[in-house]
């Protein structure tokens, strides 16, 4: 019993110089024979639940993932160190290697987030979404809880964000549904999210996310307009109509829905209602750069009506072309109120100074119309790229 007692104290003795050798090794600079001492050790039943050996593993991975040589054969070198950091953390109780296994994790969440930047830049959208989904699992441990969690979502943001635009959405929808349960959420997500749906042709989980996000964020523009784009989807913009009108019973100080309304009666071929509900959140907010700019491509629109009609007019009844052309005039003139505010609320808003140089010269003020076009390619200059 006692020779028995002798071996396997022999052999534990054995697995721990496994262990030791392995650093010897690394530190030696043989790190083929140090990842084939540490392999062996952390599978053995004697060392497989000491905390050096996966202290050691992890900063002999460390290594391997840098080795062009030994990565080709351990492509998943970079995973194996940051669960071997993990693992150690777990066994070690009183914490007598934090500092190591801190700074490893640390290392192997830069290289994933690094790695995730530099697929993104190569448009490798799938690859750059799983870099950060990686990184989640080795975030190192922040002085504060909160900073851990924070950490965290801004990784699953930057992977949703990443797995839509790669269109695989069966990695992103997963990951925007955890975003939306977050207190980080934006109108954006459930928008995105809402999108993906869409694409799919899932048209109840659709509405339900755009229904979702406008009761989280009430009265965000971009959310209801893409709703009365559902509706109308749907062929039941009339309900629409209906809901944003109770809605804006409610909430009558609420410009951004009647920026809405007047745009869903716009879209129903409404005019005298689309242009209340425009004038209505020009009340609240003169600076209504939606309104400013619907009403003014109003008031344009049939004002080129106008002019097909007055083309038609025979070229002997001068008198009568000159009076349509005044009254022509007469209606552009209205609109360069609203084209005007519109950019001033707005000074990237390219297409509405377009449209006002075109009233302008059109009306013959041509000093207004050469001191908007030195603003239009200003703004031009200036345009931000991407998203």
């Amino acid at each position: 019993m006692a020779a028995f007692a002798i071996c396997a104290a022999f052999a534990t003795q054995a697995q721990k110089v496994n262990v030791q050798s392995a650093y010897n090794e690394l530190k030696n600079g043989s790190l083929a024979k140090a990842k084939e001492y540490i392999d062996a050790a952390s599978v053995h039943p004697e060392t497989n639940n000491w905390d050096k050996t996966f202290l050691y593993r992890g900063q002999i991975y460390m290594r391997v993932n840098a080795d062009t040589v030994l990565k080709k054969t351990t492509s998943d070198a970079l995973a194996i160190a940051g669960e071997s950091f993990n693992k150690c953390k777990e066994l070690d109780k009183k914490g007598k290697y934090q500092v190591e296994v801190t700074q490893g994790l640390a290392d192997v969440y830069s290289l994933y987030i690094d790695g995730a930047i530099r697929a993104s830049e190569k448009k490798n959208y799938d690859l750059a979404s799983t870099g950060f989904v990686n990184a989640t699992k080795f975030i190192p441990p922040f002085p504060k809880p909160e900073d851990n969690k924070s950490a965290r979502i801004k990784l699953i943001d930057n992977a949703a964000y990443y797995a839509g635009l790669a269109k695989n959405y069966t990695v992103a929808i997963p990951l925007y549904t955890e975003m939306i349960a977050s207190d980080s959420v934006k109108p954006f997500h459930y928008r995105d999210l809402a999108m993906m749906y869409k694409e799919q042709k899932n048209n109840a989980d659709y509405l339900k996310t755009l229904e979702s996000g406008i009761a989280r964020f009430p009265g965000n523009y971009d959310l209801m307009v893409e709703e009365i784009n559902a509706y109308i989807e749907m062929n039941k913009l009339p309900d629409a109509i209906s809901k944003l009108l109770k809605a804006f019973e409610l909430n009558p100080k609420n410009g951004s829905l009647a920026e809405v309304l007047g745009s869903a009666y716009e879209k129903a071929n409404d005019p005298v209602n689309a242009l209340k509900y425009y004038q209505k959140a020009i009340e609240i907010n003169p600076q209504s750069h939606l309104a400013n700019y619907n009403i003014g491509a109003m008031i344009v629109t049939e004002a080129s009506k106008m002019q097909k009609e007055a083309n038609k007019i025979p070229a002997s009844e001068t008198k009568k072309y000159d009076a349509a052309v005044v009254k022509i005039n007469e209606k552009l003139n209205s609109a360069i109120p609203y084209l005007e505010s519109a950019i001033a609320s707005d000074k990237t808003d390219i297409d509405g100074m377009e449209a006002l140089r075109k009233i302008y010269i059109n009306l013959n003020q041509m000093d207004k119309a050469s001191a908007l076009k030195k603003q239009i390619d200003e703004a031009k200059r200036n345009k931000p790229v991407g998203r």
